[in-house]
């Protein structure tokens, strides 16, 4: 198999590939946390996500933006892949172990107890194949043959599965479910390596200092922008166990975990996933193409936004007891639980506009942008934690998350419209005629069952929107180089 065999591509193919390993293997994971919230007791579980929480940093810290510029380059020039991916290797290398060092060092210097600094280091030597993993899906992306990224993923979820049901079931403590994060990412990088060669492509890693630090010029920006951007989506968590207690940061996790969950489910799946090398090209061709491009997009990700926030609205705090059990408040009011996840809720369509608007950034080659944009919301990100978590708990980080997120979306917005204007809800109206329908039904089902409650006004929104023409972005045909 070769990457430069002109074919057609369907990007309803690509995406379905891509959110079905996104399903499979974020579904596993998240099984996975909802069983070991009730096998482990609260000091546990908060031990847990906060390792997580460090391993998704050490992720940032070892990828310092090479894959995303490895993604448009591919997209842009397949003819230097080899080339391109042997240097990121060696540069992925050097990062991932250097990271690793580091968290443990860190994590020490931290005065964090024993077990907890075993645990964050099992997790974040499976975050540091997980980074090395995200090579081999930039080629696949760029090769628009997501179908490989998928079946990665998914063995690296089901693999997690199976091993939380063995911890369980034999009951090997803490420690061995710190593990289970180590070889899920063991079996995905493995099964990525086993792809990789169906492309003709050899794991040959260079180490050329030269050609290192080329990379490195380019793609530092973004780097530090993924730093940035994790200090951002993960400080909160260092607030709330420094104000509240690790048991708060498992009640904040609970709620969090399903916003990241869609997040993670569906924005990596289309950008940078099956939609990010058409957009690169649009770019490329002039500003007209790009711009209708963006305007499908932007309807298509207001309207799987609704998706998610339609059922999980319906099923409250019902549907929140049915997925981490009875003990969900870990110790914290009703109140304060309650209100953090509603507000979390709110902020799914604000986090993935964000999410897509920075992806359009990128694409238009202007990641330089993105380091004062992420610093801005950093900044007010940490003063706002540290004023309102004293008064309002965990409440105060939901606050911060949709306030901050909200801002770097104006701000990439108007990077964008530089060059002109940018009508991007001019096809929002069909998502939102579609929850005018769906979110009536939320009410008029109330005395029903939690799947009734559920099912029936998602059903009808995703009809709506379907017959409005709202997928319509993910039927078409792209002819592509690759």
């Amino acid at each position: 198999m070769s990457l430069t065999t002109p074919r057609s591509h369907s990007t309803a193919r690509n995406s379905i590939s891509m959110l079905t390993g996104q399903l499979i293997s974020k579904g596993s994971l998240f099984i996975s946390l909802m069983i070991l919230s009730r096998y482990l007791d609260d000091s546990h579980f908060g031990m847990l996500v906060f390792a997580v929480v460090l391993g998704q940093i050490l992720i940032f810290v070892a990828d310092l933006g090479v894959s995303v510029i490895s993604n448009r380059k591919f997209s842009l020039d397949i003819s230097r892949i080899q080339e391109l991916y042997s240097i990121s290797l060696g540069l992925r290398f050097i990062t991932c172990i250097t990271a690793w060092v580091l968290l443990a060092l860190v994590s020490s210097a931290a005065g964090y107890g024993t077990e907890q600094i075993l645990m964050i280091l099992l997790v974040g030597l499976g975050s540091s194949m997980e980074a090395c993993a995200e090579l081999q899906f930039s080629v696949f992306r760029a090769g628009e043959r997501m179908v490989f990224e998928a079946l990665s993923r998914m063995a690296g979820g089901i693999a997690a599965l199976v091993l939380v049901l063995l911890v369980v079931f034999a009951d090997l403590g803490p420690l061995a479910a710190s593990t289970t994060y180590t070889i899920r990412a063991l079996v995905m990088l493995a099964t990525s390596f086993v792809f990789l060669g169906r492309f003709r492509i050899r794991i040959h890693p260079n180490f050329s200092r030269k050609r290192i630090l080329e990379l490195l010029r380019e793609s530092w920006p973004l780097g530090v922008m993924g730093l940035l951007f994790v200090a951002f989506q993960r400080l909160d968590n260092v607030f709330i166990r420094g104000l509240s207690g690790v048991e708060a940061v498992g009640a904040y996790q609970e709620s969090y975990r399903l916003l990241e969950t869609f997040v993670l489910l569906i924005t990596p799946s289309l950008l940078p996933g099956a939609l990010f090398p058409g957009l690169c090209r649009a770019f490329e061709a002039g500003r007209e193409e790009a711009k209708n491009k963006m305007v499908s997009i932007a309807q298509l990700v207001t309207g799987l936004a609704g998706a998610v926030m339609i059922p999980m609205f319906a099923g409250g705090i019902e549907f929140f007891r049915l997925i981490w059990g009875d003990n969900f408040l870990r110790g914290l009011a009703l109140e304060e639980v309650g209100a953090t996840y509603l507000l979390l809720l709110g902020a799914i369509p604000v986090v993935f506009w964000m999410n897509y608007l920075l992806a359009s950034v990128i694409a238009t080659g202007r990641q330089k942008v993105t380091l004062p944009i992420t610093s801005i919301a950093l900044t007010i990100s940490i003063i706002g934690n540290l004023l309102l978590i004293p008064h309002i708990g965990i409440r105060g980080a939901a606050v911060m998350v949709l306030s901050a997120n909200f801002i770097m979306s104006i701000l990439y917005y108007l990077v964008l419209r530089r060059d002109g204007p940018l009508p991007l809800l001019k096809y929002v109206w069909k998502p939102i005629g579609a929850a005018l329908v769906g979110i009536p039904l939320i009410f008029l089902t109330s005395g029903f069952p939690l799947i009734v409650r559920m099912g029936v006004p998602t059903a009808a929104y995703l009809t709506v929107w379907y017959v409005l023409g709202g997928v319509g972005i993910l039927l078409r045909k792209q002819e592509t180089s690759a």
